[in-house]
């Protein structure tokens, strides 16, 4: 009984420490997966967007039915698309910067104020003007959203790969320093 105690203060203390390794290994590992989720949704903007640029050039649908063509797939982008043109069927006034802000807006939770600005501008492009203007707004916005693509993609490559590496040695690091 006395002699016992010693012993599973040891045993606790080296699972404490294991425990707080996987930790931070675990913090490195959700650190470079969020660089993963933020490239992923920038990407499947820009295929929406290229998609949108398409189906307005056809221009043989209405706005909110070519957001919902343009919002194949999953994702966020095709969320926000969806939240849009069911704003603007419900709203018929509303104009697609005004349903944009209203619905969707809310699934760029991920977005810097940088690429929300840009995108609430191309919004407020695409309703009004002349069809060529809407594609320019659209086009603009897309090549926009693929430089910040390529920048994230490049982010994710470095910082992912730092963050794996620091989360897991720190992780050994403090592991045996408890112990």
């Amino acid at each position: 009984p006395l002699g016992q105690r010693p012993a599973v203060s040891l045993m606790l203390r080296a699972w404490l420490a294991l425990g707080a390794g996987v930790c931070c290994g675990l913090i490195g590992m959700r650190r470079a997966a969020s660089l993963g989720c933020r490239a992923r949704e920038l990407r499947r903007w820009l295929e929406a967007l290229q998609r949108l640029a398409l189906l307005l050039e056809e221009s043989a649908s209405t706005l909110p039915r070519a957001f919902r063509q343009a919002a194949m797939g999953t994702g966020l982008a095709a969320e926000s698309l969806r939240a849009t043109a069911e704003r603007l069927e419900q709203e018929p006034g509303f104009t697609a910067a005004q349903a944009f802000a209203q619905s969707g807006m809310d699934y760029l939770g991920w977005a810097t104020e940088e690429e929300k600005g840009q995108l609430t501008d191309m919004m407020a492009g695409i309703g009004r003007g002349s069809l060529a203007m809407r594609r320019q707004a659209v086009d603009h916005a897309a090549e926009w959203i693929g430089l910040h693509l390529r920048k994230a993609e490049e982010k994710q490559r470095k910082d992912g790969k730092l963050a794996l590496t620091l989360g897991w040695t720190a992780g050994a690091c403090l592991t045996l320093l408890l112990l």
